[in-house]
This record gives C-alpha cells, structure tokens and sequence, in this order.
C-alpha cells in the first residue's frame, strides 16, 4: 500500500521486500514506545489485515529509559484491539534493569547482547527510522544540536531495504526517507491522534529533567522534533 501526503510518500512492504517473507514466518518490529515505530506497526497490521498475509509480529524493545515498555505495551494493546485477526506476540524487551543506571560501556554491552537476542527469533525486522528534519529546521526551531541526517533526503532516496550478509538479516526501514511531519500526518489520516499518539513517548531525558519520567523534559531533541511535528511533547497530547 502507498501511503503519502505533502511531505511525501512511502510504499509500504513492495514486492521486493515481500518477497523475502516466508509465510508462517515470525517478523520483528523493533517498538520504542515512540510514534515512528507505532506507526510501522500500525502500517504492517494494516497490510497483513488487506493482504492477507500469514506472519506473526514479535515486537522488541530495548529498554534505555525506564517506562518505554511499558509505552510499547500499550501500544500493542490497542493496535490488537484494532487488528483482531493479526497475531502481534507479547512484547520482548531487554534489559530488566532500566540504562539510567548503567556506564557508556554497560549500555553498549547490553545494546549488542540485545541485537543477538534478536537475531534468534527471526531474520527480517522491521525499524521505524525516519529522515531528520533539514539543518535550516532544526537551527530554527531551536533543536539542542544538528543530528547527522539519518538519510539523504531530497537528494537521493537511501536504501530503505538492507540485507546483512554476515548476520544474515533483513533490516527495512520503510521510513528512511520521510521526516516526522510525514509521520503526523499519517496519524491524523488514519485517526490514530486520540487513541495511539497520547500513548508514544519520545523524550530521552534524565531523572531530574523528567521528574523520574512522569512528564517530558521538553528539551531533549526527540522532544523538540516531536513538538515541531505535532506541535505537542509527550503526554500533553
């Protein structure tokens, strides 16, 4: 299925990519618990609904901040109550301890041991990466630093379709080439404002910033680039 609208299109699950799916098959979508990636799942249940396709969604979460799985949990609840006839799987997610309280080097100890916990349950994963905004945006709208654009937007659209051939992996990225404001508008179109959007959370801010992750710190960079594109931060929605 095409979706699109002013700030562009995504072709959702083309043959191509289909193709590498074995009926049957176990699929995963990594669910942060923020919007981009409830949306992929949004879009794959719509797909497997009108398609009829037979896999089943493992959904994973690496737990860097303390309450987004349980965000991911919600989530699921609600696309299951949308999507009787998909099976979306309980919700995988790793550490049981929350990253607050791990080093740099904990993190990334933790990070690779969750990549390879994954690559045990299935070899095609869906991700719900998205473009950044342009540097013009996020110097004007105050974002705390210019991140490293994650595509090449406007330029020359970047494989959105990769096979790891050393681990074996499918990784698709269906929105590696539309920004936030693509993603907003997906959520308005298919009415997903009122009961997903007030579930997702974006902020990575600290203890302190967030009030031990009761509200967002509105200062982060995932707050900002959410507040751009909704024109609302976490939990205000």
């Amino acid at each position: 299925m095409i979706y699109e609208c002013e700030y562009g299109s995504v072709n959702f699950l083309p043959e191509n990519v289909k193709q590498k799916i074995t009926p049957g098959q176990k699929v995963i979508i990594k669910l942060s618990g923020g919007c981009d990636s409830a949306l992929v799942l949004y879009m794959l249940c719509n797909e497997i609904k009108n398609k009829n396709i037979n896999v089943n969604i493992q959904p994973v979460c690496l737990r860097d901040i303390p309450n987004t799985h349980l965000a991911s949990m919600s989530i699921i609840d609600e696309y299951r109550k949308m999507f009787p006839e998909v099976k979306i799987l309980n919700l995988l997610y790793y550490p049981d301890e929350a990253f607050e309280m791990m080093t740099q080097k904990e993190k990334k100890q933790i990070g690779e041991e969750f990549y390879k916990i994954i690559q045990k349950q299935s070899n095609f994963i869906f991700t719900g990466v998205t473009a950044t905004p342009s540097k013009e945006v996020m110097k004007k709208e105050n974002f705390p630093y210019v991140l490293v654009d994650r595509s090449i937007y406007g330029k020359e659209v970047i494989k959105d379709f990769i096979f790891n051939n050393i681990t074996n992996i499918y990784r698709y990225k269906p929105l590696i080439n539309v920004h936030k404001k693509f993603v907003a508008e997906m959520y308005k179109k298919f009415n997903l404002m009122e009961n997903i959007y007030p579930l997702t959370r974006s902020c990575t801010g600290g203890k302190k910033e967030t009030n031990y992750w009761t509200k967002p710190c509105e200062k982060c960079w995932w707050c900002i680039e959410k507040k751009w594109a909704f024109a609302t931060y976490d939990l205000d929605g």
